[in-house]
């Protein structure tokens, strides 16, 4: 029996998170005795979507990482505190999508984030319920091509599509051997043959897709 699935990203696909990022991670890093680059806008969006031990390198690369993982997952600690309480700024239909995709397909939620930041984005969308899965570097400790095949293999995917919005997704698509479609309107660019704009788009581009490969 076949079985057809969409495997999400997380951040520049489903939300954006640097404000909250910003907010959170500069000031738990600026409580700690350890050197550290400054957090930027910028900084951020270039490690969103990286795993965790390469935002710990990337923030304090003269400090071993047997001390700045700990800090960055203190970050992460600190930043679903701030979800919890105040949120974060969800792309606009989120909900309405997933709901609109589940009629068709099996629904998932892929990313390099830490344990527990997907399940406080889909509480925060309200498509828990259209979620079949969900997998993260926090889970496994595995990059994103890994958690891919894992994912696939676990859910009995026949055939599925990867929907993220940076170069490196594509290459992590590339790798894991699935297909993928770029969220434009996310943190960053690839030469994609699909793509969407807004995530409305996706019904129509996911339907294209799934067609070619019949």
């Amino acid at each position: 029996m076949s079985k057809t699935g969409l495997i999400f990203d997380v951040d520049g696909t489903l939300c954006n998170t640097t404000d909250v990022v910003l907010k959170v991670w500069g000031r738990v890093l600026n409580d700690m005795e350890y050197p550290h680059r400054e957090m930027t806008a910028d900084f951020i969006k270039r490690y969103m979507g990286k795993p965790m031990d390469d935002w710990a390198k990337g923030i304090m690369p003269e400090v071993d990482l047997s001390i700045s993982c700990p800090i960055v997952e203190e970050c992460c600690q600190e930043e679903y505190k701030e979800i919890d309480s105040n949120g974060t700024s969800l792309y606009p239909h989120v909900h309405d999508v997933f709901k609109q995709l589940s009629e068709d397909y099996h629904l998932y939620i892929l990313s390099n984030c830490g344990k527990g930041y997907i399940e406080r984005i889909m509480k925060q969308a309200k498509i828990e319920s259209y979620v079949e899965g969900h997998l993260c570097f926090g889970d496994t400790g595995l990059d994103k091509p890994d958690n891919i095949k894992l994912l696939v293999k676990e859910q009995g995917l026949t055939s599925c599509a990867y929907v993220g919005d940076t170069e490196r997704d594509q290459k992590c698509c590339i790798e894991a051997g699935v297909p993928f479609i770029h969220a434009a309107y996310g943190f960053g660019s690839a030469d994609a043959e699909y793509s969407i704009q807004k995530l409305k788009e996706l019904p129509s581009v996911a339907k294209q897709l799934f067609a070619s490969e019949d």
